[in-house]
């Protein structure tokens, strides 16, 4: 398990399944590169490229998209354990043969689940009370997700809002933007988005309260003999911050 770039993930299993499970492959052997995308948004998303010489989806590519399952189990740099999550296909695009001629080039396009069901679902309902609970409740109730729901702050007042055939996601980007909290601090606005832990409603003041206590990576520069460098303007020690954990 040796890691040569700060984006390298190990890949422990990578499967492909209908969606009712009844059709399960490990396509690990085929799996050329991967890549996750994960910000302060509410869907992750995720690009695959295989190596596809046995024909998985060359002839029926269009048959994938919104029809099958990918799972993928890795571990990233610095992770104690890994990490399984489950995506849609949606997209397949060929993009030509590998050089050895052996294989076809697939790229799959990838997203969480509730992305593929948030774009099917319009539901007109009204709502009454904090954002927060209200968020919640349109996940469980109208989405029906299967995601956990993992850190969610309270947002201080009630609200009234209606909604007219209105997807789950439009909905919560909407109400986010009406959140608040009393607090006269800086950064103290609502975000809301997916991480592997789950959905997460949050300010972000509270995300870099808990970033501050973390302990950072310390570098010391040694600087090499040469002749005419002028040491009044070499950096010494420097402090790097880690990046949010989202």
């Amino acid at each position: 398990e040796q890691f040569e770039n700060p984006d390298d993930v190990i890949i422990n299993k990578v499967t492909i399944s209908s969606l009712d499970n009844s059709h399960v492959s490990d396509i690990r052997a085929l799996v050329v590169s991967f890549e996750i995308v994960a910000g302060l948004g509410h869907t992750i998303y995720g690009s695959m490229i295989l190596g596809d010489g046995i024909g998985l989806f060359s002839p029926r590519r269009n048959a994938a998209i919104g029809e099958e399952f990918i799972e993928i189990e890795f571990k990233t740099r610095g992770a104690d354990n890994f990490l399984k999550y489950k995506f849609i296909i949606t997209d397949v695009t060929e993009l030509g043969r590998s050089s050895q001629q052996d294989s076809v080039l697939m790229s799959l396009s990838l997203a969480s689940i509730d992305y593929f069901i948030n774009n099917g679902t319009f539901i007109s309902k009204s709502y009454k009370g904090n954002i927060n609970n209200i968020i919640q409740s349109i996940l469980e109730t109208e989405l029906k997700t299967e995601i956990p729901i993992n850190t969610f702050n309270e947002s201080d007042g009630e609200v009234k809002f209606a909604f007219t055939r209105n997807k789950p996601f439009e909905k919560i980007d909407l109400l986010k933007t009406y959140a608040y909290k009393n607090e006269q601090i800086p950064m103290n606005f609502f975000t809301f988005f997916e991480n592997f832990s789950g959905y997460n409603f949050r300010t972000m003041s509270s995300m870099f309260e808990e970033e501050k206590d973390k302990p950072y990576a310390t570098y010391k520069y040694s600087p090499q003999a040469s002749g005419n460098r002028d040491d009044r303007n070499i950096i010494l020690e420097y402090l790097l911050p880690p990046s949010i954990d989202i």
